[in-house]
């Protein structure tokens, strides 16, 4: 029988543990000497990497469709702060040094997200949508992956997307980051669009760069 967590059997404990850990978590990063990317530019570089797009509403969850509306209004929120951004030679892209603070004039609304093994409404629920455009954009460019992790599991049907279901990259405030390294001499860049129906992204640099080779053999 698994042992139950501490916040499980005493879940008024919550709050106190995730405040704890979301300072531990960008304590350890103020200090790994990691050069953090959080220059944008709002002219975009002059060549195209790869593009992408993720269907925004899936009605096949099983759960009411109010988390679907709240998880479109979570990525709007959190696309803000990593739209146009510049990911120059040496630097760290780190998805929540960009989204720490994207619900600071707009809050978040609740979204589904796996908790102790569950789906439930959570707040800022959804994100992880765009972090699995992210890593895919990510996998077309030689950027050097520094932190990735899988979900536990997968609860509900994906829908159609320009991302195979296989990619996968779950984040988590104070526990799960996405994280790249520019380890080159390019400078790339991140622009996304909305419409009624998709998240689009792609991702640029300042000179052409090769394909990496486990992606161009798919």
């Amino acid at each position: 029988m698994k042992r139950k967590r501490l916040t499980e059997l005493f879940p008024f404990l919550l709050p106190l543990r995730q405040k704890q850990r979301k300072f531990l978590f960008y304590l350890k990063m103020k200090f790994d000497k990691a050069i953090y990317s959080h220059t944008k530019e709002e002219g975009l570089l002059p060549h195209l990497i790869f593009e992408t797009h993720s269907l925004l509403i899936n009605p096949n969850t099983g759960y009411d469709i109010r988390y679907q509306y709240n998880k479109v209004h979570n990525l709007k929120l959190a696309v803000m702060t990593m739209d146009h951004i510049l990911i120059r030679p040496g630097e760290t892209f780190s998805f929540w040094q960009l989204a720490r603070y994207a619900d600071r004039k707009e809050r978040y609304k609740d979204g589904l997200c796996l908790v102790h093994g569950e789906i439930q409404g959570v707040y800022g629920g959804g994100l992880c949508q765009l972090s699995n455009l992210l890593y895919w954009l990510f996998q077309h460019t030689p950027l050097t992956v520094v932190e990735h992790h899988n979900h536990a599991k997968h609860s509900f049907p994906v829908p159609e997307s320009g991302v195979p279901s296989w990619v996968d990259a779950t984040v988590s405030e104070g526990w799960l980051d996405l994280k790249v390294k520019n380890e080159t001499n390019a400078t790339f860049q991140l622009d996304f669009l909305f419409d009624e129906d998709n998240l689009y992204g792609c991702i640029l640099a300042d000179r052409p760069v090769p394909l990496p080779e486990e992606v161009s053999a798919l």
